[in-house]
């Protein structure tokens, strides 16, 4: 049997003999003992009084059986323990005061002396069930979940028993105890549960078991919030002395990773929202053609198109130069392979791009001359003058008609020049 030290102001977890749960009823004469102890050492009168389905603040020890077990939000990380094998005093109907004088518990008025013995609880009784928790505030993280504060005002905590949920009585903001009034029954299948935005946790603060697993994976995978990323120089075309040529630049702003963002709510069970924030800046590109005097382009590049762990992008915004690329990518990966489709289209002023139009006149064609009959050789008399008459169906002259011709011109308008860009982002690992 383990005896439990209490302040003035608390009582004291109770002796193992009276386990709740157990079968079978108790001893009727068998009493809840307990010691009580000041800085002094001497035993003293102490007291609590909690109202069923109830919680109050409590100063006293006991064994932190589930320590070591976290559960998760956005606000934060909590550790809670209680220990069910040694639950403290019991209380029936709504309200009762217990007192300890002695070492010896009674329930009586809370201004009366503690005259009785009071009889080890049966399983229709209410207990007082003790449990602790620590608190951990998230680390500063530049990402869209970031919190303003250490404050865990958004995320609501409650005791799970008996088919109702309690409020913790004291500070969920850092390290707190409290006492539950609970059934006697209900203490073995007690859970705490924690929901923020609508995502409920449960956990087990016998065991510090986490009873929800896959959702807000992002939480629990012990990677850092902010990771890191570099993008490599674009080049394209210098495989081939001609067409176009690009050199271009781009950087990776930050990269960071959450469970949740108020944009998107949670990440799907088993990913974590990774948003990498890109700068592609406007470049130039130049037009090689053998004889020809390179002309010069100014670009404009768009991401269309990005994967991050095998996923595609959830969403994509651009500001500017930059882009915003949002993915619900693998949790409990470290390393991660970006790529991005980034297409460059650009045009230029080089006079050589127009398209000129040339129009060609054929040339008329040619008569062959009449033969002439020599008046010294002639026998006929001369006839007289007369116009002939063209024979229908013929052209006596034949008039071109210009034809109009389009030429190609030697450098192209615009250009489009798709490349890939392939990379690896990085969180760095905070153990166990």
């Amino acid at each position: 049997m383990r005896s439990r030290l209490l302040t003035t102001t608390a009582v004291l977890i109770a002796s193992a003999t009276l386990v709740a749960g157990c079968s079978g009823a108790p001893d009727a004469t068998r009493t809840v003992t307990a010691t009580v102890t000041q800085t002094s050492g001497a035993n003293v009168h102490g007291s609590i009084q909690v109202a069923a389905w109830s919680s109050e603040p409590y100063q006293g020890s006991f064994a932190d059986a589930g320590a070591g077990g976290k559960l998760s939000t956005p606000d934060g990380s909590w550790s809670f323990y209680a220990d069910r094998s040694n639950v403290s005093s019991y209380l029936t109907g709504d309200t009762k005061a217990y007192f300890v004088s002695n070492g010896t518990y009674t329930a009586a008025d809370a201004t009366s002396t503690p005259s009785t013995t009071r009889a080890a609880p049966s399983q229709s009784d209410f207990t007082l069930l003790p449990i602790g928790w620590t608190f951990t505030a998230p680390a500063p993280t530049a990402g869209v979940d970031a919190p303003a504060s250490s404050s865990a005002s958004r995320t609501k905590i409650a005791l799970l028993a008996g088919g109702r949920a309690i409020s913790l009585a004291g500070n969920l903001n850092g390290g707190g105890k409290a006492v539950v009034a609970i059934p006697a029954s209900a203490v073995s299948s007690a859970v705490v549960q924690v929901t923020y935005a609508g995502l409920v946790q449960k956990y087990d603060p016998f065991t510090g078991r986490l009873l929800t697993t896959g959702v807000a994976a992002g939480l629990y995978d012990n990677l850092s919030n902010v990771g890191t990323g570099s993008c490599p120089p674009i080049k394209s075309g210098f495989d081939s002395s001609t067409g176009v040529q690009i050199n271009a630049t781009c950087g990776i702003v930050s990269v960071t990773r959450s469970a949740y963002n108020p944009e998107s709510g949670w990440a799907p069970t088993g990913t974590v929202w990774v948003t990498v924030v890109t700068i592609l800046p406007t470049t130039t590109a130049t037009y090689r053609l053998s004889g020809v005097d390179p002309a010069v382009y100014k670009l404009t590049p768009k991401v269309t198109a990005a994967g991050l762990g095998g996923t595609k992008a959830w969403s994509a915004t651009v500001t500017g130069q930059q882009t915003t690329l949002v993915f619900a990518a693998p949790a409990r990966h470290a390393s991660l392979a970006l790529s991005m489709q980034v297409t460059y289209t650009g045009t230029t002023t080089d006079p050589r791009t127009a398209s000129p139009t040339i129009t060609v006149t054929p040339a008329a064609p040619t008569s062959a001359p009449t033969p002439s009959t020599s008046a010294a050789t002639s026998t006929t008399p001369e006839a007289p003058t007369s116009t002939a008459t063209p024979t229908p169906g013929t052209t006596s002259s034949a008039v071109p008609t210009p034809q109009t011709f389009t030429l190609t011109p030697v450098i192209p308008g615009t250009v489009t020049i798709p490349v890939t860009v392939n990379t690896t982002v990085q969180f760095a690992s905070l153990g166990n």
